[in-house]
């Protein structure tokens, strides 16, 4: 099997989760038939909680939206991790490609975490570190805590990458609150936005991020404007 040679990136706005998981299934498929492009989707989820392999219900611990009094959704996901969140204030990117002749799982993910770091760092958030936990983070004024801002969660099968990492673009802690997300008690979560940096512009971001893909993976991209699939 040849390595992925190009990304084709997607803007596709609000998908629900259910659907995510159906367009990943397919371009997967895609993908093997055709290894040597891979997927780049940007998105974002209605209000959900997702839980991986390890996932435990009982770390979901309220299910009821703070801000409407709706109930959210819980779906079990094939990703790797625990628990977390997803929601209209993230931006969620999924690259899917083939990780033959690249590297293995630990590089890939080292990798998504330079990507989510120099990407953040290119809009003027600042004090962020990959510190020894999976995940980008702000360091605190003094240095002694971090608050985490973005979220990697992947699938790694035959080669095949899937699901991918989440920003943080306004707040989200209330929502953090009702789970206890990554089997971490009491994270403390952060947003573009609370560390006084205007994202007013969505499309900016992503393709900045698409830009650090293409720098730190060393796969061009080529944007597209319509993904066309059997379920969508």
């Amino acid at each position: 099997m040849n390595e992925t040679k190009t990304f084709e990136a997607y803007k596709l706005g609000i998908i629900p989760y259910e659907k995510a998981l159906i367009i990943q299934e397919e371009l997967i498929l895609k993908l093997r038939e055709s290894p040597e492009t891979g997927y780049l989707l940007f998105l974002r989820h209605p209000h959900v909680y997702t839980l991986g392999k390890r996932g435990k219900h009982d770390d979901i611990l309220e299910t009821v939206d703070p801000i409407t009094g709706n109930e959210i959704s819980i779906i079990q996901s094939d990703r790797g991790g625990l628990v977390t969140y997803h929601g209209p204030n993230q931006l969620i990117c999924y690259p899917i490609f083939n990780l033959k002749n690249w590297g293995g799982v630990k590089k890939y993910v080292k990798t998504l975490e330079k990507t989510i770091l120099t990407s953040l760092e290119k809009i003027g958030v600042g004090n962020l570190t990959t510190s020894n936990k999976i995940g980008v983070w702000v360091k605190t004024s003094d240095s002694h805590s971090e608050r985490k801002i973005a979220f990697i969660g992947i699938k790694v099968s035959k080669g095949i990458t899937s699901h991918g990492f989440s920003i943080n673009v306004k707040s989200c802690d209330e929502y953090f609150q009702k789970i206890i997300p990554c089997g971490i008690p009491n994270l403390a979560i952060t947003s573009i936005d609370e560390e006084n940096v205007d994202i007013t512009d969505l499309s900016k971001l992503e393709n900045i991020i698409a830009d650090s893909v293409s720098e730190n993976f060393h796969v061009p991209i080529i944007w597209k404007n319509t993904l066309t699939l059997s379920s969508i």
